[in-house]
């Protein structure tokens, strides 16, 4: 069975047939295109999870068919391929939703794991979507159950003065607690209820995922032995097993009535078995043992299912709390590892481009030198304005890749710390966009975390990247400073200011991608980040940032 969907979009057919290899010897099920509008025409009627998408094709380029691609389907996760990378390709790649860049001749290794991120990505959003969905339908069920509910309480509150019990269970379901703590505390707060002929012994059990089998989320007063033969029941095992099965509730008197269904060995004991239902879906089951003489009450099992339907209603709403808290741990586990590996191949590009081109370009001018000597006076004067042309462009795009090289990750920050680089990278700013710049660092004799310092880093050369864009400033200030357990900076500017809510609420991807990015990397170490601004008021964003023992 295929792990999933690709489409390789690519006019070089040597490069698709390289990447079916890769991508099917995998087990991935790969549909190949030699043009933007095949691509386009596959996807429509395709499906695919992943795109690898060369962004010079003959009749579309990658830009226009990532755009189109992503009108289409817009969890598709396309991958940029090229032979000829540029930052200013690679930055437009990735604000038109671009998952990652790829770089001709493509290694396996690479492709792979790329494509792996992508899947992942993708699934995760695909499943965040279904949560949400499902988190409606349950936010559906919760209000019916709580209509249900105060019915109920109306009718109790003919025949027993409980309203302050009701009252406090619904202020119970509210509390900010894991699911099982509710669950215990319920337990609990139920069979205190004095007019209730309860002993103090009771337990709450759960339907397993997947499976018709009752596990015991919380109890009191149980003995081991008990609690421990309890703790998994199945559907239609037990008197709690049975009214899992009807889905009805279910009573045992102490002279043994309806123990024929219990495990063997147990003593007879009166009790009450409500289900705890949803919509007709079985959740649960509250068991709740009785006083010795306590003979059935239609009263008492009116208000244990209005009980169960409220604890039908949390448990859901818990339970879809806890998946979403879930499902945002590991979208920002996701995100930390996604913002690691695209500065490990920031490192990788910027290293390869210093060491491999540039030297390759060092030798390339010493090579021309030589020819230049070398040559026949004659030949040399015919030459000569050629040659020097040649040498010429050879030492411009050497500094053109140093600065590339440069912008994508100084060696300085491994080398030297996050502050030397910044004062660097700052100076350097300032003459090159002729904007007064006022940076300042309190405490950091001690070099930080590589990981803060990436991220520090990062924050203030997205900052000011967006001040040279955006804000028209003629001065700006940077401020770090390390506290007892954090990092505490912000980045102010006199420019011209923006609307917040207008530049983050845009649909458009390439509106506030450099906030977005910076905010990323700010919660990928669990820190805070705020932004003020407001038209022709200037700009101020401000973080903080844990630092690990």
């Amino acid at each position: 069975m295929a792990r999933g969907k690709i489409l390789v979009v690519d006019d070089e057919m040597i490069v698709r047939r390289a990447l079916a290899d890769i991508l099917q010897d995998e087990g991935y099920q790969v549909e190949l295109a030699a043009s933007g509008r095949e691509g386009l025409e596959r996807t429509a009627s395709g499906n695919f999870d992943v795109a690898l998408v060369d962004i010079r094709l003959p009749d579309l380029d990658g830009m226009q068919l990532l755009r189109s691609l992503r009108e289409i389907d817009e969890d598709l996760k396309a991958l940029i391929i090229t032979g000829y990378p540029s930052l200013e390709t690679a930055t437009q790649a990735v604000r038109l939703g671009a998952f990652d860049y790829l770089l001709k001749p493509l290694g396996n290794e690479r492709v792979l794991i790329s494509v792996q991120n992508a899947l992942a990505a993708r699934h995760l959003a695909l499943n965040n979507k279904q949560l949400l969905r499902d988190l409606q339908r349950a936010n559906v069920e919760l209000r019916r159950s709580n209509y249900e509910l105060a019915t109920a309480k109306e009718q109790l509150e003919r025949n027993y003065d409980a309203q302050s019990v009701i009252n406090s269970f619904l202020r119970l379901s509210l509390e900010d607690i894991p699911l099982d703590e509710f669950l215990k505390a319920a337990c609990d707060l139920i069979l205190s209820i004095p007019w209730l002929a309860f002993e103090s012994r009771g337990c709450i059990f759960l339907v397993e995922d997947d499976a018709e089998i009752l596990v015991m989320k919380a109890q009191s007063g149980l003995s081991e032995p008990m609690e421990k033969a309890c703790a998994r029941v199945p559907f239609g095992r037990c008197l709690c097993g049975w009214t899992a099965l009807t889905q009805e509730t279910q009573f045992a008197d102490h002279l043994g009535d309806r123990h024929e269904i219990h495990y063997e060995g147990i003593t007879p004991h009166g009790h009450y078995c409500v289900p705890i239902l949803l919509a007709g879906r079985m959740l649960g089951v509250m068991n709740l043992y009785l006083k010795e003489g306590h003979r059935r009450d239609q009263t008492e099992e009116e208000f244990l299912t209005a009980v169960a339907n409220t604890l039908a209603g949390v448990t859901e709403r818990k339970k879809a709390e806890e998946a979403v808290t879930k499902h945002r741990r590991d979208l920002q586990g996701l995100s930390a590892r996604l913002i690691n590996a695209q500065e490990a191949e920031r490192k990788r590009i910027a290293q390869e481009l210093h060491d491999e081109m540039g030297q390759a370009l060092t030798a390339m001018a010493i090579d021309l030198a030589a020819i230049e000597k070398e040559l026949p006076s004659e030949l040399a004067l015919m030459t000569a304005d050629r040659l020097a042309e040649t040498r010429s462009l050879a030492d411009q795009t050497l500094q053109q890749i140093r600065e590339l090289a440069l912008d994508l990750r100084p060696a300085m920050l491994d080398d030297l710390g996050v502050v030397p680089t910044l004062r660097w990278y700052v100076n350097r700013y300032a003459r090159r966009l002729h904007i007064d710049v006022e940076f300042e660092a309190i405490d950091f004799e001690e070099r930080l975390t590589p990981e803060v310092e990436t991220v520090l880093y990062r924050v203030v050369q997205e900052s000011l990247t967006n001040v040279a864009r955006h804000a028209e400033a003629n001065r700006v200030h940077v401020h770090l400073e390390r506290k007892e357990s954090t990092v505490a900076g912000f980045i102010e500017d006199d420019g011209k200011g923006f609307d917040i809510e207008e530049v983050v609420g845009r649909e458009d991807p390439a509106r506030g991608a450099g906030l977005l990015g910076i905010r990323e990397r700010v919660a990928s170490l669990r820190g805070s980040f705020s932004i003020l601004s407001r038209p022709g008021e200037g700009t101020r964003l401000s973080f903080e940032i844990p630092i690990a023992e």
